[in-house]
Parts: structure tokens; C-alpha cells; sequence
């Protein structure tokens, strides 16, 4: 209760305190306002200022940010241009460096070039030859690495076809003969600096002669003090004639067949063994020997020269192939098979349907003229080529028997780079036992060889009879006069080892159908080395005219080059 009064005491004296007090605070509250109204009116001034002075702040602050831009993209260049600057003179010390190998490789190309001179006039004296025949050389980047080595040995083994549509006669040097060859080569080498140096001391010595003469003349010396002129021996041989290349090979054969009485086949034979030596003269007369044995027989096949001065006209004589074929140009490690087409065989004087003895080998003597005409302004290579032959037509180591020459030719073209098209005839005739056959014979065909693939097709036909066709009670023949074969056989490889053949071959002994005989040959090819080559040969045979109309046959063969 006495709380309650003090609270009410105290509320009293408090509201007398504020009566009194409400005049004086009425006079300061006036004097407030006024300094309140005074103080606004003080604040919108700076703000109108305020906001006047804002857009030249916001200028300043947008010309800033301009500079920094500038500034920042100055840096940025100027880092570029560094870094452009750092990247080209690194590239530059990266050419002085490549310029110094450079510089390096041409001084040991150069300290080489002596002794890669001497090697290549020896080898061939021709590098035109050996381009236009190698396809053929410049492609050697675009080429395997095994048909590049190929190619670097058919140029050190001196190719002396003068044609560039003719394949390789023989398959160059073995292993044995490649060291009998440059053997050979650097005899040859040191003979002629030997030569060379001789000559120079020759040169020196007359120089010294011819001095001495005129102080003779002169009266400054007697004639005992004057020195012989030193003797000359030879000419500079790499000059004249090439180091001869040597090559050899043999073939060994195995055979089985299913043929109603021949007995299970010859079962294990040798089918040849060869050897040959080539080379040139003169540069431009080029020479080959080449002799076969086969069991016990030993005979020539080839002895020729050549002068082949000009791609567009050769002239060769002596014993080497008919131009009647393209198979039959083909050496036997170039034909891909264990033996040739039967129209090879028959028609191009292998065992010639007229009566032929058998090894001969296609070939015949006589005198050849040949060329190769309308070289490709592209890459090169000759558009067309021709042979004509004048032969005996008795065959190798033969003499004529009569004053009748065969007449043989082939007319060819090359449409692109080892791509060959060409016709061939042949008219003569073949004497045996007194008794006079006619040959007119005519083909036609292709051939293909790029890249380690292979592909060939010829049809032949031919006009006359047998010799074992004569009647000698009626002095005439039997049979038709008429026989007529055609092929096609395809290389493919499928590695750089192993290379398949497919072929099909037709004969018809009398031309008509009662006597074809037609083969199916399928043929891996197993090149292991470049001197070691296994053939395995399947053979059907469907013969029309044989007892035993089908069979089989398998050929089993291994190619040494030695």
C-alpha cells in the first residue's frame, strides 16, 4: 500500500516539473527546426553536385578501364612477339644445326663419289638402261624393301638386255658367284690405278723427254744423259670393257603323278643346272655364255654379242632366243611355275610340234635386229618395240640344212609402264631325216609385271605337219597340219615370302577339239632367300586323247642360286 502511494507522489511532482518547462521547450524546439531546415537545404546542394560530378566519375573510371585494357593487351602481344621471337630463333639454330649435317653429308657423299663412280661406269657404262629396265628406278621409295633390294642387285649384276620390254634372260648371281664377281671388280680396280698411275708417270716422263730434246737442241746437254721414253702397257680398261659378271643355279625336281602306266612319275630328277658369264665391250657391245647340264648332257644355250649403241636399233648375232612368245623369254625362276605353257612347249621350239629334239630351249642361231621406239615424255618408258630374227630353224648347236632362213618377229607396245601388248609370227620350216616341214606360225598376247604381281595370256596357232606324220610309201603326211594352244597364268603375292600362281592351259595337237588336253595348276612359290626358292606344283589334267583321260599330278622343286 505504501508503495502504491509513493508511485502516485512521484507522478505528480513530474507532470508539475513538464507544465512548467513546456514555454522554454517550445522556444528551443523552433530554434531546432530552423538549424534542421538550414541542414537539408545544405545536403540537396551537395547532392545536386554530387550527382553532376557522377558522370565525369564514371568517365574517369571508363577511360581507366580503357587503359588497363590497352595496357593488358600491350602485354599480351609483347608476350607473343616474345614467344614468336623464342620459336623463330629456335628454328633458326635447328637449321644452322641441319645445315651443318647437311654440310657433313654432302662433304662424305663427295669423299664417296670416288669410289660409287668407278663402280657404276663398270658396271653397266649405260644408267639409262638400267632406269628404263628397273621401272623403274626412281619408284624404289614407293617400292617394298625385298623388290628394292631386288633391284639394287639386278643393277650390280649389269643387266645386258638392250630392250626394256625383254625380262631378264638369266636371275643374276648367287652367293658364290657374287664373291667370284667383285673379286673380279677389284682386280679390275686396282689394275686400272695401277694403269692410271703408270700413264701419269708416262705423261711426266715425255713432259721431262720433250724438255730434254730442246736442251739438246739448245746445246745444254749431250745425248748420253738423255732418258728413254718409259713403256707403255694396255689401255685404261674400265674404259673398254666391264668386270664380267658370273652366275649359276640348278634346279632339283620331284614328280608323282596317278596316270595309268607311267608308274608314279620320274619321282627325283634334276632338271638343270646352268651357268653363264656376261658383261660388255666398248660399252656398247654387250656379251653372254651360258651352258646347261642336265644329267649327263652338257650343250651351249646362249653365245651372242650385241651392239647396242642406240635404244632404237641393236644388232645381234649368235644363239639365243626366238622372239616368238612373251613365256618364252622368261628365264625359269621368272616363269613362276615348274614348267612352261604346253603352247610354249610345242609352238616356240622347247619340244617343237615339228619334231624339234627336246632342250633346246626355245632358241635357234641367227642375226637379230631390234629397238625401242617413242620414249613417254612422263616417266620415260618406251611405247613400242620390235625384233625381226633370221635364223637357221634347225635349233641350238645345229647347222642349217638347207638354203631356207626362218623369218621370226614380234611387234609390241607398252601403253603404260610394265603393261605389254604384242604380236608375233614366225615362217620357216624344219628339216629332219631328209624330210621338210613348214612352220607358219602367228600370236598374240599380254604380260604384266608390277610389284612382285604377275599376270600373262597368249594364244599361238600353227600351219604344217610333223616329221613323224610322214608316209614314205605315199610321200605325203597324216593328221591335219594344224595345231593351236592358248593360256593365262596369274602371280599374286600374299607376303614378302609366299607368292600363289593359278594358271590354265589349253592344247589341241591337231587343232580341233577331239585332242585338247587342258591342265589346272595351282603353284605356291615359298622365296625364303633371295638364293633359295621352294615350288610345290598341284596338276589336273583332263587329256581328251590320253587312255587315261584325268589325272593328277604333283611337282615338287627347289631353286638354288649359286
Amino acid at each position: 500500500m505504501k508503495k502504491r502511494i509513493m508511485i502516485c507522489i512521484a507522478a505528480c511532482l513530474m507532470m508539475n516539473a513538464a507544465g512548467a518547462n513546456g514555454k522554454e521547450g517550445d522556444k528551443v524546439s523552433e530554434s531546432s527546426s530552423n538549424k534542421l531546415e538550414e541542414n537539408a537545404a545544405n545536403v540537396e546542394c551537395r547532392r545536386a553536385k554530387l550527382e553532376e560530378s557522377e558522370p565525369n566519375v564514371i568517365n574517369i573510371r571508363t577511360t581507366d578501364e580503357v587503359r588497363y585494357a590497352k595496357a593488358a593487351n600491350i602485354n599480351t602481344n609483347e608476350g607473343i612477339s616474345e614467344g614468336k621471337a623464342e620459336s623463330i630463333r629456335a628454328k633458326w639454330e635447328e637449321c644452322e644445326w641441319k645445315g651443318k649435317d647437311i654440310r657433313a653429308k654432302l662433304e662424305e657423299s663427295e669423299g664417296n663419289s670416288n669410289d660409287i663412280r668407278p663402280k657404276w661406269e663398270s658396271s653397266e657404262g649405260n644408267a639409262k638402261d638400267i632406269m628404263a629396265n628397273e621401272g623403274k628406278s626412281i619408284p624404289y621409295a614407293n617400292k617394298s624393301r625385298e623388290n628394292q633390294e631386288e633391284s639394287i642387285h639386278k643393277a650390280e649384276r649389269q643387266r645386258i638386255e638392250s630392250s626394256e620390254f625383254l625380262p631378264d634372260g638369266v636371275p643374276g648371281e648367287g652367293w658364290l658367284t657374287a664373291m667370284l664377281n667383285k673379286g673380279i671388280e677389284k682386280a679390275m680396280k686396282n689394275g686400272k690405278g695401277a694403269e692410271e698411275k703408270q700413264q701419269a708417270e708416262g705423261k711426266k716422263g715425255k713432259a721431262s723427254e720433250e724438255k730434254q730434246q730442246t736442251e739438246v737442241k739448245n746445246g745444254k746437254v749431250s745425248d748420253e744423259k738423255q732418258i728413254a721414253s718409259p713403256i707403255k702397257y694396255g689401255r685404261n680398261i674400265s674404259d673398254y670393257i666391264s668386270a664380267p659378271k658370273f652366275g649359276g643355279y640348278f634346279i632339283g625336281k620331284y614328280s608323282w603323278t596317278d596316270k595309268t602306266g607311267a608308274h608314279g612319275g620320274d619321282g627325283f630328277s634334276q632338271r638343270m643346272i646352268r651357268l653363264y658369264v656376261d658383261g660388255t665391250i666398248l660399252k656398247d657391245f654387250k656379251y653372254r655364255l651360258q651352258a646347261q647340264v642336265n644329267n649327263s648332257s652338257f650343250h651351249m644355250k646362249d653365245y651372242f654379242i650385241e651392239w647396242s649403241h642406240w635404244k632404237e636399233l641393236a644388232i645381234k648375232m649368235g644363239q639365243y632366243k626366238r622372239a616368238f612368245l612373251f613365256e618364252n623369254l622368261c628365264n625359269p625362276w621368272e616363269i613362276g611355275l615348274g614348267d612352261n605353257a604346253q603352247l610354249i612347249r610345242k609352238l616356240a621350239g622347247m619340244s617343237d610340234y615339228c619334231g624339234e629334239p627336246s632342250g633346246n630351249g626355245g632358241r635357234d642361231q641367227g642375226i637379230q635386229l631390234q629397238g625401242d621406239l617413242f620414249p613417254s615424255k612422263r616417266d620415260g618408258h618406251r611405247f613400242m618395240h620390235y625384233q625381226i630374227q633370221l635364223m637357221n630353224g634347225q635349233g641350238i648347236n645345229a647347222g642349217d640344212q638347207n638354203r631356207h632362213k626362218d623369218w621370226i618377229g614380234t611387234l609390241q607396245v607398252q601403253p603404260i609402264r610394265d603393261l605389254f601388248f604384242g604380236v608375233f609370227g614366225w615362217t620357216g620350216n624344219y628339216v629332219a631325216n631328209g624330210v621338210t616341214v613348214d612352220r607358219k606360225r602367228w600370236a598374240v598376247g599380254g604380260r604384266y609385271e608390277h610389284n612382285d604381281w604377275s599376270a600373262r595370256i597368249e594364244y599361238a596357232h600353227h600351219h604344217g605337219h610333223k616329221i613323224s606324220e610322214y608316209i614314205p610309201s605315199t610321200k605325203d603326211f597324216s593328221g591335219r597340219g594344224r595345231a593351236d594352244g592358248w593360256y593365262a597364268t596369274m602371280g599374286m603375292p600374299l607376303n614378302k615370302w609366299l607368292k600363289i600362281y593359278v594358271k590354265y592351259d589349253a592344247y589341241r595337237d591337231q587343232a580341233d577339239w577331239s585332242t585338247l588336253c587342258t591342265m589346272y595348276s595351282l603353284v605356291p612359290n615359298l622365296q625364303i632367300h633371295r638364293n633359295l626358292r621352294l615350288q610345290l606344283q598341284y596338276n589336273y589334267v583332263h587329256d581328251r586323247q590320253g587312255t587315261d583321260h584325268d589325272y593328277h599330278e604333283i611337282w615338287a622343286e627347289t631353286y638354288v642360286r649359286f
